[in-house]
């Protein structure tokens, strides 16, 4: 039987005996903490996993908190895993996942099949230098759902017999594309006996400000799912400080005033608490006799203040830089431009000495607090202050010096991750001004980002490396920067910056003869199409899909399936089902032939949509059905999303409000955790539409209020005219009579310029409604007929029947009550 962990008896260890230094490693404060941390362990045996996120500024007990928990894992026969978020893997941002499992796998013995199931993820994804044709593109696309599901997968099949308590540390180093990875394992993870612990630090010092609206808006979502518990940690107030004191030192006779200084100059940060009173130890302040603590009857305030206010800690470690010898200096002159932690093998090469020596003066480095090392073994400053003194006491002169030799030497060396150097060189060479190298390294930085599946970091380091390519002075070759503008035009895409990509594309048509380079040239028509389509640009995009199918023989036969398929897709959008068909089943023919599941799966979705419309349900279903299969197979999940989207369309089709609403939920769930904002987009209108139906209105609200906030910034004019019309049902329902009308009549406008007789046909028959609501019969016929002229130019019989029913059927029920 399990003895009873006592957690007040692990409290009152004796610290009166212990050696005096300058660290106070006490747990205090942060009890209640700790017992819902330890809650959570419980909660997981049962097969109930979570998902926390501890957050505070620097120094307010993160670590120590984390530690303890660590400790107390043992007790609720837990396994833990910890892994920290490196900015210096921003290319690789399922690196700290994957090491995780790694460890999960050796410590079965079972490292064959993590082998087996990640081989490197560099050599899952063959990316060559030369132009992609778009098939690569999908492929990749598909490739980072694989992935993620692998990772979900083996978290899980590990989590069967033993609960694991995972703790990723710094997640404010983590990468947009971690973030939404993180988002996607909290929705995975919530049935297993999995514990996941995200340690954020939040006072500011972030080393890319652009992450914070990343995470921020993450981590909104995920609380507001209730899908994460937050643990804020905060100074300790006096009272606090006092437990503190008192544990450490449990027989003791301080004077009153000692409180209050270690109040005032600490400010109730944890951390400096305790570096405040391991000076005073050894500075004899506080002082011990026969067992019992005392402090000095006057505390010198200006001494204590002068060593902790930021200015004189600047003083102090200058002066205790110049102490340093000539080799020490140079070790943190070199470090503090590596940019992330300290590279024993490049710095004794850098110093002209061993490794094993360079090792030698880190450790003592580290005895004179300027450094520290860490659990994987490297060192990093002990102060954000330290390397900004290093840095501000050079001059440019030298810091250009340094950073040269730094890269001469990062080139020369073997004994660097290869993810590492080109991350350590895409940082230095565009700092010293050298164009040709700052673009290979920031390419490949990029290119590391594609075949890492990381895809937003991607598109950070293709910018940067654009920026030197069109540099006056650059020699770029026009074909490798027409490579370059290619792939950011279709990450752009990808991510919904649409005006980025065509800008991109009209860059590969300035440097590039697309008269002698066909298979370019329909690479960016393809490009330029499917960007178009989904700017609503309809004419736009099918001039480019029709200029990629008259080269004839001379284009592949997945680009032309590609442009027949886009075809389809905008003779979709512009209501023409027909010819809709004609090029689905065309591009059906072609994606069979050159076995893409991927764009079979897409064609069934996309035909079975066409089958709904028509109202041919049953046979709705069966291509759905076909498309599931496929895009199951690939792991393609936006592809799942689109077709759960699509099974809850064809259930408000039925008016099962119920059951569309519940599928539009699984697809919104899936658009969220994988950040696929356009689905989402169109995934909240059917969501607010289906719930105005169940009379849940202020939902209905909610809902296509964020729609319209992601339709406006996606510039969307398609989507903005749903917003108007179901914002006008919303209305409606509610009696808000004037406003509904001006929120159809606003719809109809905008379809009209887009030329949907499909909106148009759904829009009028809901104006005949509110007519109707308004006891205005003869407006309510005029309406209705207009919906019912409308769908017979598209030739949808089954609705022309059901306007017609439901007009006759209101006359009826308008005849009964005037009797």
């Amino acid at each position: 039987m399990t003895k009873k962990y006592d957690i007040e008896q692990r409290e009152m260890r004796n610290f009166g005996e212990k050696e005096i230094n300058n660290d106070i490693n006490v747990f205090i404060g942060r009890e209640s903490e700790l017992k819902l941390l330890n809650s959570h362990l419980s909660k997981a045996s049962k097969g109930s996993g979570s998902f926390i996120l501890i957050r505070g500024e620097a120094g307010t007990g993160k670590t120590r908190l984390l530690k303890q928990f660590a400790e107390d894992a043992q007790y609720h026969n837990a396994i833990y895993f910890s892994e920290k978020f490196d900015k210096s893997n921003s290319f690789n941002p399922y690196y700290p996942f994957l090491k995780v499992i790694q460890k999960v796998f050796s410590n079965k013995s079972e490292q064959n099949k993590f082998d087996e199931l990640f081989p490197r993820l560099e050599t899952r994804v063959p990316i060559e230098n030369k132009f992609l044709d778009v098939e690569s593109f999908y492929h990749i696309q598909s490739e980072r759902n694989l992935v993620q599901q692998k990772i979900v997968s083996a978290l899980k099949d590990a989590s069967k017999d033993q609960v694991l308590l995972i703790e990723f540390l710094d997640v404010h180093n983590a990468a947009l594309t971690s973030w939404q990875f993180l988002h996607y394992l909290s929705h995975s993870l919530l049935e297993q006996k999995i514990v996941i612990v995200l340690s954020l630090r939040q006072d500011g010092r972030i080393s890319q400000p652009t992450q914070v609206p990343l995470y921020a808006d993450v981590l909104q979502r995920m609380n507001r799912e209730g899908l994460i518990d937050i643990i804020q940690l905060n100074r300790f107030n006096l009272e606090e400080v006092r437990k503190y004191l008192n544990l450490i030192f449990p027989r003791s006779d301080f004077s009153s005033r000692l409180l209050s200084t270690l109040f005032e100059i600490s400010g109730g940060l944890p951390d400096q608490l305790g570096e405040l009173i391991g000076f005073m130890l050894g500075k004899g302040i506080i002082y011990q006799q026969k067992n019992i603590w005392f402090n000095q009857e006057k505390i010198d305030l200006e001494f204590l203040t002068t060593y902790f206010i930021d200015d004189q800690i600047r003083s102090e470690v200058s002066n205790q830089l110049q102490r340093l010898d000539d080799t020490k200096i140079s070790i943190l002159q070199y470090a503090a431009f590596m940019d992330t932690h300290f590279y024993p093998s490049v710095l004794a090469h850098l110093c002209n000495s061993k490794r094993h020596l360079i090792l030698k003066e880190l450790l003592s480095l580290q005895d004179q607090k300027l450094i520290y090392e860490e659990k994987d073994g490297n060192f990093y400053f002990k102060k954000a202050i330290i390397r900004a003194l290093i840095v501000e006491q050079l001059s440019e002169k030298q810091k250009t010096r340094l950073r040269k030799e730094i890269v001469k030497a990062i080139e020369s060396t073997n004994h660097i991750d290869d993810s590492q150097k080109i991350y350590l060189l895409a940082n230095l060479y565009p700092q010293i001004g050298n164009i040709s190298k700052a673009y290979e390294y920031l390419y490949k930085a990029g290119e590391k980002a594609v075949k890492n599946l990381a895809f937003p970091e991607a598109v950070k380091f293709y910018s940067s490396a654009i920026r030197f390519s069109t540099n006056r002075a650059s020699q770029i070759p026009p074909k490798k920067a027409a490579l370059l503008f290619l792939k950011s035009a279709w990450l752009n895409r990808v991510l919904g910056n649409w005006e980025e990509s065509l800008k991109q594309c009209e860059r590969v048509k300035s440097i590039c003869d697309l008269e002698t380079n066909v298979g370019l040239l329909n690479q960016i028509l393809i490009q330029e199409g499917l960007t178009y389509f989904r700017l609503n640009k309809w004419e736009n995009a099918k001039k480019c899909f029709e200029q990629c199918l008259a080269t004839d023989e001379k284009s592949n036969l997945f680009d032309r399936a590609m442009s027949t398929y886009g075809l389809g897709n905008i003779y979709f959008e512009m209501s023409q089902y027909n010819l809709a068909e004609q090029h689905y089943q065309s591009a059906l023919t072609a994606a069979k032939e050159i076995s893409s599941k991927y764009l079979m799966a897409n064609i069934y979705n996309n035909l079975g949509a066409i089958r709904s419309i028509q109202g041919d349900r049953l046979n709705a279903i069966a291509l759905y059905s076909q498309g599931i299969t496929l895009f199951t197979e690939i792991s393609d999940n936006y592809g799942v999303a689109r077709l759960y989207n699509n099974i809850g369309m064809t259930y408000a089709d039925e008016n099962n409000w119920q059951k569309a609403n519940e599928f539009y939920g699984k697809s919104l769930s899936i658009s969220d955790q994988f950040g696929f904002v356009p689905m989402k987009a169109i995934t909240f209108l059917n969501r607010a539409l289906a719930l105005s139906h169940l009379c849940k209105f202020e939902e209905a609200r909610e809902y296509n209020f964020k729609a319209l906030r992601l339709l406006s910034r996606l510039k969307d004019e398609l989507g903005l005219a749903e917003y108007y019309k179901i914002q006008g049902i919303i209305e409606r329902e509610q009696k808000n009579w004037p406003q509904a009308e001006l929120f159809f009549l606003d719809a109809i406008e905008r379809y009209e310029s887009l030329n949907n007789q499909l909106g148009c046909a759904e829009t009028e028959y809901e104006l005949g409604l509110l007519e109707f609501a308004k006891s205005n019969l003869k407006q309510m016929r005029i309406r209705f007929e207009d919906s019912m002229a409308r769908y017979k130019l598209l030739g949808i019989e089954d609705k022309i029947d059901f306007v017609k029913s439901k007009m006759e059927e209101l006359l009826k029920d308008a005849s009964i009550i005037n009797k």
